[in-house]
Parts: C-alpha cells; sequence; structure tokens
C-alpha cells in the first residue's frame, strides 16, 4: 500500500510538472509566434527604410552619410556636405522662401509701424544736430527689410551708439586676419554672435602705434603684448584661440623649422588658384593640409607669356627698384596689350613701395600700354593693377607678376624681411588664378625665408628667354645680360 501511494504521489508530480512543461511550451509558441510577427514587421520596415535610403542616396549622392563617411580619406570628406542634397535641401529652400515672404507681409501690413523707425534711422544716417538716436526696437525693424548692414569697425560706435551688449544678432567679420584686435572690441561686444572669417598667414593688421608705446601700455595694465596685441595678434587669432573646435597647423617660419599654428574651424578646400601657385602657398602656410579642388581653365595670358616661371634676372642694383626687371614687365605688359583684345586681367605685386612707384611712372611714359584706353582710363588700370601686397588683398586676377627687386648689389636685410613670414608670398601667389611669374635674381632670393619653395615649385628661365615672348624690340631702357 505503501509503495502504491509512493507511487500516485510520483505521477501527481509528475502530471503537474507536465502540466506546467505545456503551459510554459504553450507560452513560448505564443511567443515565438508574436516574434516571428514583430520580426517579419521589422524586416518589412528595413525594406521600406532601405528603399527609402536608396532613393535619399540616388537624391544625395556623396552627401548623404552612411557606413565609412567619416573614415573616408580626408581630402574627399572636406569636399563632402553632409545632407545638403536632395529633398532635405529642397525643404530647407522652401523654408527660406517661406520666411521671406512672411517678412514680407508683415512689412506691408505693419508699414505705418515700421515707418518712423525707418525714418530715424535715415536721418541718423545724415546726421544733424537734431537727429534722434536710433534704439535697439528701430534697428531691428530696419534689420527686416535690410537683413545684412555693413559697415567699419571705425564707424561701428557712430552707427550703432545706442545699442548695448548682445544688442545685435549676428556679427560677421570678414578679413579678420587684418583687424586689430581691439578694433574689433565694440562690435563683438554688441552682438550675441559671431563669426569670424580671416586668414592670420596672409595680409598682417596695419599698426602705427610704435611698438615701444604698445609695450609701455600693455606692462602698465600687467598684460603680456604677444598675446593681444597686434601685428603678432589679430581679431582672427583671438578669435581662434577662443574656438571650440581647433585645427593645428605647423607653418614655415623663415628659418630652418616649423611652428605650430592653432585655428579655429578650417575650411580647408581651395578652388580659386591653380598649380603650381596651390602648391607653394599649401606649403609655407598651410602644412599641407589645403584640399585642390580647383578646375582647369584657360588663360590667354599664359598661352602669351608661358607657364607659371621665376623669371631669373641678374643685374645690378643698389636698392630695391631694379631697372631691368621693371623693363622686362613693362615689354610683358606691352606685349600683351597688343595681342589681346581687352585689357590684361593681371596684377603686378612688388614686396616694397619703391618699385611699385616706379613701374607705375614706367608704364604711364610707355605710348604702348592700353593705346584702346583714355589717358584717365590708363592711369587707372596702372595704379589699381601694379602696388604693394596690401594693396590686392581679397583681390584676384588671371595672372600676377612678383616683380622682386632688391637684387645684386642691395642689402640682404630686405629679402630677409619678405621672405621671413609666409604673409607675403602667401597672398601675391594666391592673388593669381592661372600662372604667376616671380620677376628677380634667383640667386640673391632663393635663400630668402619662404622663397626657398618658390624656388623648388618654378620652373627656372633666364629673362632673355621670357623676353623673347614679348619681343625684343620694345624693350624700354635697358639690355638684359
Amino acid at each position: 500500500m505503501d509503495r502504491l501511494t509512493a507511487a500516485q504521489d510520483v505521477r501527481q508530480a509528475a502530471d503537474e510538472r507536465l502540466a506546467e512543461a505545456v503551459a510554459i511550451r504553450d507560452r513560448c509558441a505564443r511567443d515565438h509566434q508574436a516574434a516571428q510577427a514583430a520580426g517579419d514587421t521589422l524586416h518589412r520596415e528595413i525594406g521600406r527604410l532601405s528603399a527609402r535610403l536608396q532613393q535619399a542616396r540616388a537624391a544625395a549622392g556623396d552627401n548623404m552619410p552612411g557606413p565609412g563617411f567619416w573614415s573616408q580619406p580626408d581630402a574627399d570628406l572636406q569636399r563632402a556636405a553632409p545632407w545638403n542634397g536632395g529633398a532635405f535641401r529642397n525643404a530647407r529652400d522652401a523654408l527660406f522662401a517661406a520666411s521671406i515672404r512672411l517678412h514680407r507681409a508683415f512689412i506691408i501690413l505693419a508699414v505705418h509701424s515700421i515707418k518712423p523707425s525707418l525714418n530715424t534711422i535715415a536721418v541718423a544716417a545724415q546726421g544733424g544736430p537734431n537727429a534722434l538716436r536710433p534704439s535697439a526696437t528701430d534697428w531691428g525693424l530696419f534689420f527686416l527689410l535690410v537683413p545684412v548692414v555693413s559697415t567699419t569697425f571705425a564707424a561701428a560706435g557712430r552707427m550703432f551708439p545706442g545699442l548695448k551688449a548682445a544688442s545685435l544678432g549676428w556679427l560677421l567679420i570678414d578679413e579678420a586676419g587684418q583687424a586689430t584686435p581691439q578694433a574689433a572690441a565694440g562690435a563683438t561686444w554688441r552682438a550675441r554672435r559671431a563669426v569670424v572669417i580671416g586668414d592670420p598667414l596672409q595680409i598682417e593688421p596695419v599698426v602705427t602705434t610704435p611698438p615701444r608705446t604698445t609695450r609701455l601700455i600693455f606692462e602698465a595694465h600687467d598684460v603680456d603684448p604677444a598675446q593681444w596685441a597686434a601685428p603678432k595678434q589679430s581679431a582672427q587669432t583671438l578669435a581662434d584661440r577662443a574656438s571650440p573646435i581647433q585645427g593645428r597647423f605647423h607653418v614655415a617660419n623663415g628659418g630652418p623649422g616649423r611652428q605650430e599654428r592653432i585655428t579655429g574651424i578650417p575650411l580647408l578646400v581651395h578652388r580659386r588658384c591653380a598649380q603650381p601657385m596651390f602648391d607653394i602657398a599649401n606649403r609655407i602656410a598651410y602644412d599641407d593640409r589645403m584640399v585642390f579642388a580647383t578646375p582647369d581653365g584657360a588663360s590667354a595670358i599664359r598661352d602669351h607669356l608661358g607657364p607659371s616661371a621665376w623669371i631669373d634676372v641678374d643685374t645690378p642694383s643698389t636698392g630695391k627698384w631694379v631697372q631691368a626687371e621693371g623693363d622686362l614687365i613693362a615689354a610683358a605688359i606691352i606685349s600683351l596689350c597688343k595681342a589681346l583684345p581687352e585689357s590684361p586681367d593681371l596684377y603686378v605685386i612688388s614686396p616694397f613701395r619703391n618699385p611699385a612707384i616706379q613701374l607705375r611712372a614706367l608704364l604711364r611714359a610707355a605710348p604702348d600700354v592700353l593705346p584702346h584706353l583714355s589717358k584717365t582710363a590708363k592711369k587707372a588700370w596702372i595704379d589699381s593693377r601694379i602696388g604693394t601686397v596690401h594693396t590686392f588683398q581679397g583681390k584676384e586676377a588671371e595672372a600676377v607678376i612678383v616683380m622682386l627687386g632688391a637684387g645684386r648689389g642691395a642689402k640682404a636685410g630686405s629679402r630677409t624681411w619678405a621672405g621671413g613670414t609666409p604673409n607675403l608670398l602667401n597672398v601675391a601667389a594666391t592673388r593669381a588664378r592661372r600662372v604667376l611669374y616671380l620677376v628677380g635674381n634667383r640667386a640673391k632670393w632663393q635663400n630668402a625665408g619662404v622663397f626657398a619653395e618658390a624656388t623648388l615649385r618654378l620652373d627656372h628661365r633666364p629673362a632673355s628667354e621670357w623676353l623673347a615672348r614679348t619681343d625684343g624690340r620694345i624693350l624700354l631702357k635697358t639690355a638684359l645680360s
């Protein structure tokens, strides 16, 4: 009897375990069925999203981020513009157009409320003892009609005298590498946000205060002028230091080494200069980090005068002006005036002021320079096309001739100064879209700081060969030897 009871207990326990197992099986079956349904739903969603992704990739092309986008070669990554295409771009453009229409509707409906503010600003712009000072509200209504106002740092205080800190929405500073930090202080103080755009390795800020005076002023306030004062510092360098995103480059310093430079957000894709101008600037100023994206283009000047080169003029001189260089460049310009249907699109840039003055005078006296222009128009062309490097910051031309001067017989200090930093050669070379000519004594200049790089990148051609392309009969004063 005891054995039967024990067997019954065992059976009952087995039945309970079986029932529990069946319940678990049924629950797992239901879960499996639900998982399969969810999986089928996810697969359908994957298919739908994959189709949309393919459509988006077809519309956006290389601008569609995906696996490997951020690990692609740097040159490809710098050229890419994530999401800037397809339906997203169309929607963004439509939103902008709609916002402009909204502004227009508001202005039309509120014209009687807006007009007094516009009148206040117009009267203030004309000046006068009875002019009212425009308020922040006046300027806000004005910006509805004119979203961008251009001014200089010197005029910003007089234009916005009543605006306090963070009164302006945006401040855009162009050519900030030329702006002294103190000049930008007032405009920056009035802005909530600032976009500072410039290149410290082009033209430095012009400072008229004697260095000793600057040093004494800063020392009196226990401040290091090397960290805050121009010309070594500019609005751009201070913005670079403050930027939460930074790039680092090693640039030429005129000597055997290279020094580190910190930038803010570097814009590395270069679309203006052809070779070898791009390579020269990239090497001396940008640590070979720039990305070449300049399309090929024709050049009538290059066809006439030949490819970019260092035109070697080895004649004696006692100062920065070298007569033979001026005569050779004048001959080239006269030849271009005869060969081209319009005035040549070129700049002649000198590191020094006197050679530029002398060449302008030489060209004004040459009857074959721009003979189709009036005397006034000819003078205007010459004055706008020949000058020191500071004259051409922010400009560009098909061709650039760099008249080096300071050749054999001149003091070496002038050449050392010109090549001591990348700035001068960088600006001169990058003004040229298609072709660059350096005219000067190659032996004297080839070891002048960054000009050593130009020696490596430019073909060496004697002056007589270049002169043969122009026509030796129009050489003005001297014979080149």
